[in-house]
């Protein structure tokens, strides 16, 4: 292989890398932590908010948009289950 040959393939591997390196502007706007930023081990499995009881769980679900409604799924009814699927995917 040519000295060309191998900068030709040290390039197109650069340029395989370089991708992962791109700004994504949508995460960049989340408050997840980002690719280059250090995070502390004491950070990692903490829960997102305090422990709660039934009791401090509403009755009654909370208010949603006009033209919404709140439903249960039965999950056990393929029908169901499949129309979950499908708004999920």
């Amino acid at each position: 292989m040519g000295k060309s040959a191998g900068s030709y393939a040290k390039k197109k591997e650069l340029q395989k890398v370089a991708s992962l390196y791109d700004t994504h502007d949508f995460w960049h706007s989340q408050p997840v932590p980002q690719a280059d930023e250090a995070i502390d081990a004491d950070l990692f499995d903490k829960p997102i908010d305090v422990k709660k009881t039934v009791n401090d769980i509403p009755a009654e679900p909370l208010p949603i948009p006009a033209g919404f409604t709140w439903c249960n799924v039965n999950i056990a009814d393929d029908e169901e289950a499949k129309e979950v699927y499908t708004l999920l995917t």
